[in-house]
């Protein structure tokens, strides 16, 4: 898949984007795998 780009500006906001969509995604992993790997609280009964 090619993705056509007119101008350099057009390449740079598509960089930009998929920059930021890594950075989130890797975000969102790291709080996923905190969340499965932080001992729960016991509860009392």
């Amino acid at each position: 898949m090619r993705i056509p780009f007119e101008t350099m500006q057009d390449r740079f906001l598509v960089y930009v984007y998929v920059g930021v969509w890594v950075i989130q995604l890797a975000y969102l992993g790291r709080i996923t795998w905190q969340w499965f790997h932080t001992p729960k609280p016991v509860s009392e009964k």
